[in-house]
């Protein structure tokens, strides 16, 4: 017959020591959270990155996150308000490392003045955890809000970390070559003044700012050429 006393004893034994603890969960990866919620935003699940966000800001642990994916998923929905809310109580080095381009445009659309100073100081100190990916997104909103000086430090720590490490985003030094000149050119340069009684042709560049944004059609500069014959 079998010791049920026995087996018993041993059973309040290993009741008394209490469950196993559960394992701990891992850390949460804030640049692989926000990843997730880009893509959910791609793909027209907003309903889904906007839940990612309440979920997370219900955590202090990653309330920042939280705010990160909110401000992200108010500015795709076209809320540049509500977008620099929600990150205006982060410290810059965070915003601009998990939602640069949000960050900037928010910020130079609501307060121009506190984001401009931000921006210059992130460029002066070059605070760890952001990589050339940032500082591109970075330099891209201040070029394209007409900053020009600040635009043209923001490029100096871009450059800066092209060179260092080349193979950190293989399409940065693309990217930084396309904007060069472009940033280092000023703004509103004026013409010469036409010659009188001559028609005259301009020779023009059909590089626009941007790697990704050049002039597809070999039609264009024809075209550019025709209409100046035609006025």
């Amino acid at each position: 017959m079998a010791d049920v006393s026995g087996l018993a004893r041993r059973v309040a034994r290993r009741l008394r020591g209490g469950p196993p603890p559960s394992p701990a969960k891992p850390p949460v990866d804030p640049a692989a959270r926000v990843a997730r919620a880009r893509a959910h935003l791609q793909a027209g699940r907003t309903g889904k990155a906007r839940a990612m966000a309440a979920r997370l800001r219900a955590r202090p642990a990653t309330a920042d996150v939280g705010a990160v994916v909110a401000a992200i998923v108010a500015y795709d929905r076209g809320f540049p308000a509500l977008a620099h809310a929600e990150l205006a109580g982060l410290p810059p080095a965070t915003a601009a490392a998990l939602a640069p381009a949000e960050w900037v445009r928010s910020g130079l659309a609501e307060a121009p003045e506190e984001t401009e100073a931000a921006v210059r100081a992130l460029a002066a100190e070059d605070p760890p955890g952001l990589g050339p990916r940032a500082w591109y997104e970075l330099l891209a909103a201040t070029f394209g809000a007409g900053e020009q000086e600040l635009a043209r430090a923001v490029f100096a720590r871009f450059d800066e970390y092209v060179a260092r490490d080349p193979e950190a985003w293989p399409d940065a030094a693309r990217h930084r070559d396309s904007l060069r000149d472009w940033v280092a050119a000023d703004p509103g340069s004026p013409s010469a003044p036409p010659p009188g009684g001559r028609r005259t042709i301009a020779i023009m560049d059909y590089g626009p700012p941007g790697a990704a944004r050049a002039s597809a059609p070999h039609g264009a500069p024809v075209q550019s050429i025709s209409a100046g014959y035609a006025s």
